[in-house]
C-alpha cells in the first residue's frame, strides 16, 4: 500500500524526516512552494530507507517571484539490508522573475548494492515560446503566464490520487498563487 503525503510548505508544517522502516513500505511525497516578494522558503526533506523492499516517490514543485530564495535540500539513504528498494527524486523550479532563486540539492545516500535510485532537478523560467504561441493565438500576456504556471503546477497536482485531497491543495495554491504572482 502506497502511504501519499501532500505539502504545501509554509501553509503545513514540511515533512521532515521520514522513515521507511517495515518490508514493502511505499511512500509517494508531493510538495508545492509558493514564494513572492523577499520570502525565504525552506523545503527539508529526508527519507530513510531502513527495510527491504521499500519504495520512495519524491516530486517538488516551487513558483518562484520576486526576490525569493527556495533552499530545497531533499536526502533519501537507503541504509545497509535495505535490499530491492527503489526512489525517484524530482525536484522542479519555475522562477518568475531573475531575482529568484532556487537552490536545489538533490542527495542520494545509498550503502546498499542491490536497489533503483534516481534523481532529477530543473529550475528556469516560463518558455518564452509557450509564451509566444498563447500570445499569437490572442492570449493575453497574463492570461498566457497564467496557462503556464497553472499547467507546470497540475503535473504535480495530478500525481495526488485522492480527488478531495487534490481540490484542497489546488484551491490552496490557487489562493497563494493569485496573492503571490
Amino acid at each position: 500500500m502506497i502511504t501519499e503525503r501532500v505539502f504545501v510548505f509554509d501553509q503545513n508544517t514540511p515533512p521532515g524526516d521520514i522513515v521507511l522502516d517495515e518490508p514493502g513500505a511505499s511512500l509517494r511525497l508531493i510538495g508545492f512552494a509558493v514564494g513572492k516578494d523577499s520570502d525565504q522558503i525552506a523545503v527539508p526533506v529526508h527519507i530513510h530507507h531502513k527495510a527491504p523492499n521499500t519504495t520512495s516517490e519524491i516530486y517538488l514543485k516551487s513558483v518562484l517571484s520576486g526576490s525569493t530564495v527556495r533552499d530545497g535540500e531533499a536526502v533519501v539513504t537507503i541504509e545497509k539490508g535495505a535490499k530491492g528498494s527503489r526512489t525517484r527524486l524530482e525536484t522542479r523550479a519555475l522562477l518568475l522573475s531573475p531575482l529568484a532563486r532556487a537552490k536545489t540539492k538533490p542527495v542520494l545516500e545509498i550503502d546498499e548494492n542491490d536497489v533503483q535510485a534516481s534523481h532529477a532537478a530543473t529550475t528556469g523560467p516560463l518558455d518564452p515560446n509557450a509564451l509566444f504561441y498563447l500570445e499569437s493565438r490572442g492570449v493575453s500576456t497574463d492570461d498566457a503566464r497564467g496557462l503556464l504556471i497553472w499547467g507546470f503546477l497540475a503535473e504535480g497536482l495530478n500525481k495526488i490520487s485522492d480527488h478531495k485531497e487534490r481540490n484542497e491543495i489546488q484551491a490552496q495554491l490557487q489562493s497563494i498563487t493569485r496573492y503571490a504572482l
